[in-house]
């Protein structure tokens, strides 16, 4: 066990621990591997769920998932069941941990064929819908992350056209909506959709100045109208080494100092959150 991970804390706070096993430490540098970590936020979800699936690299397969015993991090093993989907690239993947639910959507095929569907992964089985608008599909996706507010998978995927776009994706039903020119997603490299407490999203991504944060809020209208709001955005300084963690009031950013991981904490009311 000399292996080394960083990782949030159910207190959101940064650990840096060794306590991981070789069979975990070989898995997070292997190749054909996706992992996916929770949607909900640590500190607010007590939940015995594994904290992270580990797919196959072309979404097919859940393969394993991350176990924590006496500070001690593994790797669980999963009952293979393949999902029946053909193997594909630049899908999304989000893992509802209070249900220990997968979703798995869009995505292109080895020779270039939008696949145009989500499947669920819940109970020991999946499910699949078909997406209502083909066109609307990920098929680069950059990250996502599932909403209990809206039950949606939010997807940032990128495109030639239009850049960083938003999509929401209902896994139940395959509807689709999209939201392009979003200001908050210009200049983003990397980037992450974290779910706030309240269900709304909280985006972060490195900048070439830094690194921006923004809350988006949705609203659906009886007519089932999708409108987004930008609740707050702010640039920063200095550089993300990962995804944030979130509490009810704060968001816990882990910036690139030297050779070393320095946290941060930034009120969720400077982001227009109250």
């Amino acid at each position: 066990m000399n292996g080394q991970v960083a990782r949030w804390t159910d207190r959101d706070s940064l650990d840096v621990t060794e306590l991981v096993t070789a069979d975990l430490r070989n898995a997070l540098t292997n190749p054909s591997a996706t992992w996916v970590g929770g949607s909900e936020p640590a500190s607010i979800l007590r939940s015995t769920q594994p904290r992270a699936m580990m797919l196959s690299s072309d979404g097919t397969t859940i393969i394993g998932k991350v176990t924590e015993g006496r500070g001690v991090f593994g790797l669980g093993a999963m009952r293979s069941i393949a999902a029946g989907m053909a193997p594909r690239s630049g899908h999304a993947a989000a893992y509802r941990r209070s249900t220990g639910s997968v979703f798995v959507a869009g995505g292109t095929a080895s020779r270039g064929a939008v696949q145009a569907d989500v499947y669920t992964f819940t109970a020991g089985r999946w499910t699949r819908v078909a997406l209502r608008d083909a066109a609307q599909a990920p098929v680069n996706a950059k990250s996502s992350s599932y909403s209990l507010r809206d039950g949606r998978v939010w997807v940032i995927d990128a495109t030639a056209r239009s850049g960083l776009v938003l999509r929401r994706i209902d896994p139940a039903t395959g509807a689709v909506d999209s939201h392009s020119g979003l200001a908050p997603l210009a200049g983003l490299t990397d980037v992450w959709t974290t779910a706030l407490a309240d269900g709304r999203m909280l985006i972060t991504g490195n900048t070439s100045r830094g690194h921006r944060l923004a809350v988006l809020d949705v609203q659906v209208s009886s007519r089932g109208a999708f409108s987004l709001r930008v609740v707050g955005s702010l640039d920063r300084s200095g550089t993300l080494a990962m995804g944030p963690a979130v509490t009810a009031t704060r968001v816990n950013v882990a910036l690139v100092s030297g050779a070393s991981i320095a946290p941060e904490e930034i009120a969720l009311t400077s982001l227009g959150v109250r």
